[in-house]
């Protein structure tokens, strides 16, 4: 049929049409009418959906931080404690961190990340569908999971900006974020970023912190192996932990090493050797404390008072302390070996003898209404053990730097630290600073004191003083009393010095507790703590210079910026001629006196054994050239250590034991001899000149013009001692 004839019946019966009368439509069927209904129906739902799709997607796109913050993003840094000789000590943080660059990185250890993790980094725009259906390959294959479908940036941008919450609308947003991420940075910044904000498990973030942690090293020296180790951990770190679970964290290693071997990343030989090396995880990812918990809470505590608990916490500071950390170990055994021995001896276990030296002093006990006991400052009950405790420190007479600090037995049973928080009567560790007192006045070991009964009343009360074993000696050198620890020829002194001048000396020595100013004083019945007597002695040392004891160095910001610098803060708080005779009157404590037990120490040393009633408390203080150390051992309870459990017997031997082990490594020398000292030799009981010729005699020391010029004569000292009897207790000294 021609088209065109078509088009011509058409035309011809459309005028028809046009011509006719009009009449009114047909009725649409209901067919139709249902069909146009759906059809609305549908559009109205696909826009709704479409619409909903839109809100959604605008909603994911609204929610997502400025790409930006990366570049200010500062994460919560740990702050990190540092011994003087750059070993960490103890970290204080909500999240672990330490930052390293891409340059300090090992490239082995940026392999191993890439190997495991994202296969196809430096190819691919910040998502890996090729990445992601070959790790569901792998997956299936292996029969587990080995290896993620997230892309680097992907978990990087999760780690930053996501919540862990797992939903489609989170995976949506994490891959927009690492769209805009490989836009706007290098594929070096982001693995930097990866490496030093992921998580390895045990607080630690980064790849620097956790090569810290568990292999106590810098990430830039770890070996192949260890690379691999921790490149194994972000995907569960946890179960692959290889301080938690160390057989499944070489098992994961080693997929990494097989992988790594696919990808060619390092050679069949190496991946096998890498295999072979045994896992040795740092001292630190082992314990769960501090190497010095007792001297970490005492820096924290310094450190929060000053700069408050964010700077701590997040600030990222490196704290540059003073401490030793070889001196702090030794210092930890030697106590915990001494407190052991005591135990073992109370129980019949151990032999007597180890420290057998004689009984010492204890402190009498005075009238009612005269306070004996000044300052005492005990354990919190629920801090308190029932075990015998101790407390030890050490410091640089040179520099007032504390080189050891052990508050007690175990800081994760007890963290009150009896080093600087308990406040304990130091017993007879106190009379150096009466003898010392006697020295500026003028008198000299030589001098001598009436050890004979004394009374004294107290409003309306009697105080009738004894020493410990109960014994007097009547005319007592100085030097003697010293050694022998001569309760009441201190009594005497003290009276005839009056309290006031020895509480000012021992305060200007760092003495820091209030002393109560009553005859007892001479006795060690005001408290104070290790920390403040140890520096004390610290002063005789030092030749009469008091350095305040400092346990920081420098504090520094993470960029090493330094923030804080300690400078020694120090004063003369007595002539270096009196501190050295108090030395060489020490030094006879050792040689000659209750303080034998620390003659093992074989060097040149000085020191004073304390001992309070019933033998509540146990004391050695004493120093070296080099060094100054305090031992304290007692119980939280204030109960007795037991009979005749005195200073030289319970702590010399702690104090001994540290000191060698501390200075073993230090060439032995002696004090140094200050100028205007001169050294006579003695007859022993009473100080005088000893006779040319005689065998009984000493070498002492005193301040040039003070030596005796009398020489000894048996007679004239008999019939001297006839006089001073008969006119006693008028006459104190001769």
């Amino acid at each position: 049929m021609n088209p065109n004839n078509k088009k011509a019946r058409e035309s011809s019966s459309s005028r028809d049409e046009s011509q006719q009368t009009p009449t009114k439509p047909a009725p649409v069927s209901a067919g139709k009418t249902s069909l146009k209904l759906r059809s609305l129906v549908f559009l109205v739902l696909a826009g709704g959906v479409f619409g909903a799709a839109c809100g959604m997607a605008l909603g994911l796109v609204r929610d997502l931080p400025q790409i930006s913050n990366l570049e200010n993003f500062k994460p919560m840094l740990s702050s990190v404690a540092l011994s003087k000789d750059g070993e960490v000590i103890a970290e204080f943080g909500i999240e672990k961190r330490q930052r390293t660059s891409l340059s300090r990185t090992p490239l082995r250890l940026q392999q191993a990340v890439m190997a495991i993790e994202d296969q196809n980094f430096y190819r691919h725009f910040g998502i890996d569908l090729a990445g992601i259906l070959r790790a569901a390959y792998k997956n299936v294959k292996a029969g587990g999971v080995v290896q993620g479908g997230s892309t680097i940036t992907q978990q990087l941008a999760r780690n930053l900006f996501l919540t862990r919450r797992r939903d489609f609308g989170r995976k949506v947003r994490e891959s927009i974020l690492a769209l805009q991420i490989e836009r706007k940075y290098t594929k070096e910044q982001i693995l930097e970023m990866y490496l030093n904000q992921i998580y390895l498990g045990h607080g630690a973030y980064g790849v620097e912190q956790a090569s810290q942690f568990y292999f106590g090293k810098h990430a830039e020296s770890l070996s192949l192996a260890q690379c691999a180790l921790l490149a194994a951990l972000p995907k569960a770190p946890n179960k692959y932990s290889p301080k938690n679970n160390p057989e499944a964290a070489l098992r994961r290693r080693n997929t990494v090493l097989e992988i790594m071997y696919d990808e060619g990343y390092i050679t069949k030989e190496e991946c096998v050797a890498a295999k072979f090396e045994p896992l040795v995880l740092a001292v630190s990812a082992v314990k769960s404390s501090p190497n010095a918990p007792y001297f970490a809470e005492y820096v924290r505590q310094y450190v929060i008072d000053r700069y408050g608990y964010d700077m701590l916490y997040k600030g990222g500071l490196q704290i540059v302390t003073t401490l030793d950390l070889k001196v702090q170990q030794v210092a930890e055994t030697a106590l915990e070996q001494g407190l052991r021995n005591y135990e073992l001896q109370r129980t019949g276990r151990l032999p007597l003898g180890y420290a057998d030296v004689e009984a010492e002093e204890g402190v009498p006990v005075l009238p009612d209404g005269i306070s004996a006991v000044s300052g005492v400052v005990q354990v919190p009950k629920e801090m308190a053990t029932d075990v015998v405790q101790g407390a030890l420190v050490a410091i640089d007479p040179n520099s007032g730097e504390i080189r050891a600090m052990v508050g007690g037995r175990n800081f994760d049973q007890s963290e009150f630290n009896r080093a600087v928080q308990a406040r304990r009567q130091p017993g007879s560790g106190f009379k150096p600073f009466v003898w010392a007192t006697a020295l500026e006045s003028g008198m000299t070991a030589s001098d001598r004191v009436v050890d004979a009964p004394v009374v004294y009343y107290f409003a309306g009360k009697v105080w009738e003083p004894k020493n410990y074993e109960e014994e007097f000696h009547g005319p007592t050198t100085l030097r003697e009393a010293l050694e022998h620890s001569r309760n009441i020829v201190s009594i005497k002194l003290l009276e005839h010095l009056g309290t006031a001048p020895v509480i000012k000396l021992a305060h200007r020595m760092g003495i820091k507790s209030s002393l109560q100013p009553n005859l007892s004083l001479a006795l060690g019945s005001s408290g104070v703590t290790p920390l403040e007597i140890t520096s004390a002695f610290a002063t005789f040392a030092a030749y009469g210079v008091y350095r305040e004891p400092i346990s920081i160095l420098k504090i520094m910001s993470p960029d090493g910026e330094v923030i804080e610098e300690k400078q020694p803060i120090e004063r003369i708080a007595l002539s270096e001629q009196v501190a050295y005779i108090m030395t060489t009157l020490m030094q006879g404590v050792i040689e000659r006196g209750t303080g034998r037990a620390a003659k093992e120490l074989r060097r040149p040393a000085a020191g004073k054994t304390g001992t309070t009633n019933d033998c509540t408390d146990a004391w050695f203080i004493g120093y070296a050239p080099q060094l100054a150390t305090g031992v304290w051992v007692g119980y939280d309870d204030m109960r007795p250590l037991g009979e005749k459990q005195t200073g030289g017997r319970v702590a010399a031997p702690v104090w001994t034991n540290f000191m060698k082990a501390a200075l073993a490594d230090v060439p032995a020398e002696g004090f140094r001899i200050p100028p205007n000292i001169e050294f006579v030799d003695v007859e022993p009981n009473t100080g005088l000149l000893a006779p040319s010729g005689s065998a009984d005699k000493l070498i002492q020391a005193f301040q040039r013009g003070t030596a005796p010029k009398r020489y000894y004569d048996p007679a004239e000292e008999e019939r001297l001692l006839e006089e001073l009897m008969h006119n006693y207790p008028t006459d104190m000294a001769l």
